[in-house]
C-alpha cells in the first residue's frame, strides 16, 4: 500500500484539484500501477466529497472514492 498525503486546496490560478501535484501523482502512480485511490476529506468546510472525488478521478485518471462509501474506514483503508 501506497499512501500520500496532500492538501485537498486549489491554487488561486488554477481551479483543478491538486493542480500542483497531478504530474508528480500521475508519475507515482504508472510504475506502482496504482488504478484507485481512498479520499478521505478532513476539515471540508464546502463542497460535495462526491464531486471532489470525481474531479479527481478525471485530473489524475485513476478511480478516486470518499472513504464515507464504506461501512467501515478501517476495511476502507
Amino acid at each position: 500500500m501506497d499512501i500520500f498525503l496532500l492538501s485537498n486546496g486549489r491554487l488561486t490560478t488554477n481551479s483543478q484539484w491538486l493542480n500542483y501535484a497531478t504530474s508528480r501523482l500521475k508519475k507515482m502512480f504508472q510504475p506502482r500501477q496504482i488504478r484507485k485511490a481512498l479520499l478521505v476529506p478532513y476539515a471540508v468546510l464546502h463542497g460535495d466529497h462526491n464531486q471532489r472525488a470525481a474531479e479527481l478521478s478525471q485530473s489524475l485518471g485513476i478511480e478516486v472514492v470518499s472513504i464515507e462509501y464504506f461501512e467501515s474506514p478501517v476495511e476502507a483503508i
